[in-house]
């Protein structure tokens, strides 16, 4: 059925997640997940 999360490294999930959150969304005015995550962080 699958793999099981716990089989999943930390390394595989950068892999594969990496990509998607450095393209820039239309619903976060066109920045990346990354500049948005970024940004939070130091906004506090």
């Amino acid at each position: 059925m699958g793999t099981g999360i716990s089989k999943v490294t930390g390394e595989e999930t950068r892999e594969a997640f990496g990509p998607i959150n450095d393209r820039s969304k239309k619903v976060l005015g066109y920045g990346t997940v990354n500049e948005v995550y970024q940004e939070m962080l130091h906004s506090t």
